[in-house]
Order: C-alpha cells, then sequence, then structure tokens
C-alpha cells in the first residue's frame, strides 16, 4: 500500500505541474519563429552575396585577351542571374522548408513533448518564414529584377534629304531620319533651315517631315536637323545640305500671288469626326492663282505632320487622326502646276482635336 501510495503522489505531481510544459512550448515556438527568420534571411544572403561576386568577377573582367564588359551587358547578366535564382527558390524552396518543419516536429517528438499544444511551434515555424520573406520583399529582395537601363538614341546613319538633286521653289523635300539605335519606342522631331553665306537659320513653323520649296530659298541650301527621343534621352543630327535652290524655269516673281485670307477649314459647329470629310477654303489671293495646291497636316502640341498623300481640297479623318488638330497648307500654283514664283503657302488655323464616330 505504501508503495502504491507514493506512485500515486509521483504520479499526481508530474501531471498537474502544467507550468514547466507550458513554459517549454512557448520557448520552443518564439526560438522557431527566429529560426524560420533567419533561415529565410541566411539563405537570401548566401544568394545575394554569390551574386555580387559573380557581377564583381565579370564587371572587373578584362585583360589583353578578353574584352571588358559594357555596363548594359552586365546587367543584363545580373538580370537573368536573378531570374535563375527566382527559379531555383521556386523549385526547392518548399523543400527546405519543409525539412525544417520535420526538424522540429522531430525534436519535440525526442523530448516527449508532442501534446495537445503542439501545434504552436509548428505554426510559429510557418509564421517565422512568412515573416521572414515578406521583410526581404519590403527591402526588394524578395523576387528582384534587375533589367537593362533603357539606352538613349544613337545615330548611326546621318539624315538625308530626298529626292537628290538642284531643288527649286514648289519643290517638296523629304527628311530621311538615317539609322538610330536606343531602347524603343524612339520618336523623332524635324527643323528644317536654309543656309545662306555659310549663316544657317531656322526656318519659322517648318517642323515636319516634308518641306515645300520656297522663293526665299534661291540661292541658299537646305538642310534639316532630326531630333530623336526616348525614355532616356535624346539626341540632335543635322542633315548634309542640299544642292543650292535654283530658280524655276517657269514664270516670273514679279506680282506672284500674296495671300490676303488664310485658308480655313470647314467643319461646322462639331470637331471632325472619323470618316467625316471636311473642305478646305482656298483663302483669298492677290492676284488670282490658276490653281492651287493642297497638303493636309495633324498637329499636337509643338508637333506637327504631313498626312501621306492627303493633297487634295478635301480630307476624311481616319483612326489615326483621333486626338490630333487638321490644319492644310495652300500652296498657289501657276499654269503647269507647279508652285507659282515667289509665292508661298498659306496655311490654315487648327480644327479642334478628332473625335472617334459615334464619340
Amino acid at each position: 500500500m505504501l508503495w502504491l501510495a507514493d506512485t500515486t503522489t509521483a504520479t499526481t505531481t508530474a501531471t498537474t505541474s502544467p507550468g514547466s510544459d507550458s513554459t517549454y512550448i512557448y520557448v520552443i515556438g518564439g526560438l522557431t519563429v527566429l529560426a524560420g527568420i533567419a533561415l529565410v534571411r541566411f539563405y537570401r544572403g548566401l544568394q545575394q552575396s554569390e551574386f555580387l561576386e559573380r557581377l564583381l568577377d565579370v564587371h572587373t573582367s578584362g585583360s589583353s585577351a578578353h574584352t571588358r564588359r559594357t555596363d548594359a551587358h552586365v546587367w543584363a547578366f545580373a538580370g537573368e542571374f536573378l531570374a535563375r535564382r527566382s527559379e531555383f527558390w521556386v523549385l526547392y524552396g518548399q523543400f527546405v522548408l519543409t525539412a525544417l518543419f520535420v526538424g522540429v516536429v522531430g525534436i519535440l517528438l525526442y523530448a516527449n513533448k508532442v501534446a495537445s499544444d503542439s501545434a504552436l511551434p509548428v505554426l510559429s515555424t510557418v509564421l517565422g518564414i512568412v515573416l521572414g520573406k515578406t521583410l526581404l520583399s519590403a527591402r526588394g529582395i524578395q523576387g528582384a529584377q534587375v533589367t537593362n537601363p533603357p539606352l538613349p538614341p544613337t545615330n548611326t546613319t546621318r539624315p538625308t534629304i530626298t529626292p537628290a538633286g538642284t531643288p527649286k521653289p514648289g519643290d517638296t523635300l523629304s527628311a530621311q531620319v538615317g539609322v538610330w539605335t536606343g531602347t524603343a519606342p524612339i520618336n523623332y522631331l524635324y527643323q528644317w533651315s536654309r543656309i545662306t553665306d555659310e549663316t544657317p537659320t531656322s526656318i519659322d513653323s517648318e517642323t515636319h517631315e516634308t518641306y515645300v520649296v520656297r522663293s526665299a530659298d534661291i540661292d541658299s541650301t537646305l538642310v534639316v536637323r532630326v531630333t530623336a527621343q526616348n525614355a532616356a534621352g535624346q539626341s540632335a543630327v543635322t542633315s548634309p545640305p542640299t544642292q543650292a535652290v535654283a530658280a524655276s524655269d517657269a514664270g516670273s516673281a514679279s506680282g506672284s500671288p500674296t495671300n490676303t485670307t488664310p485658308p480655313e477649314i470647314q467643319v461646322g459647329d462639331a470637331a471632325p469626326t472619323v470618316g467625316a470629310v471636311v473642305e478646305a477654303t482656298t483663302g483669298d489671293w492677290t492676284p488670282t492663282p490658276p490653281q492651287y495646291g493642297y497638303q493636309w497636316r495633324r498637329t499636337r502640341g509643338n508637333q506637327t505632320d504631313d498626312i501621306a498623300g492627303a493633297t487634295a481640297s478635301s480630307y476624311e479623318p481616319t483612326d489615326e487622326d483621333v486626338g490630333w488638330s487638321l490644319v492644310v497648307a495652300v500652296m498657289p500654283l501657276d499654269d503647269a502646276g507647279a508652285a507659282a514664283l515667289g509665292a508661298e503657302a498659306a496655311v490654315s488655323g487648327p480644327t479642334d482635336p478628332v473625335v472617334a464616330a459615334g464619340g
């Protein structure tokens, strides 16, 4: 009986002191939270160190037998390396987490501490890893990607002016942008200039791709300055000059038509609409020329572009015109259909921006 009494007492003592067990469970829970965070940070740290070492090695490599890599190539390698690192984490990361879980549960089993509260260490381990990944994500480490920096436009072939030959008043010249490298998209701006006595002078409002030669250009050469722009910057290159502008064989500069009332675009009270034809008036000229030539243009902000093939007195807006205003340039022509000698084109005021059909 005494032996049985002692056993009962001992058993009661062992099962009625939950304080030490509970403390143990919470200590294990806190430690596993820290272990989860440490594991993620350690794993990421190893990857970042390897990445930096390889990046430094590539960036500083170069000798008589190896050409030093450019910054663009270095960052391209960095992006590829980080992408592969992320792929590794996706494929094998869960294995690392599972190994940690198994290890923690194994310790608890070995210590004979698995009870109704044993879920706490496992859950705290999950919490630790989640916290670790969240902290690293907030620092821009988790899933970091390095992309190639945008490259500004660089000209490899100079702009040119076509057609070749000797330009005359009334001729239409076109700017060819040449060849450019750089990060797309690249936009182009134009500025036409005449060179007289080796002094270039910008021609006001001539900032589109084509230019109609005028009598004021006679004996001067013409150039166009092309400015290429993208997200990384801009660069400008000037074309070689044309031959000196020669006087037209037809007509005389005496009595050249002069515009007295600018042309207008007849739209009505509404804005121009895609598919709805608009008409241009010629304006008033003194003396009145035999006929007129037209060039429709779209304009927005500081950019004005000729509309290819739009050379009639009327124009039907297309979807490409939506958001742009329309203007028309009217040039007086002689009986032969050439620009009247000494005359200059008159340009209408802009319309409201073109709207989509049904808009």
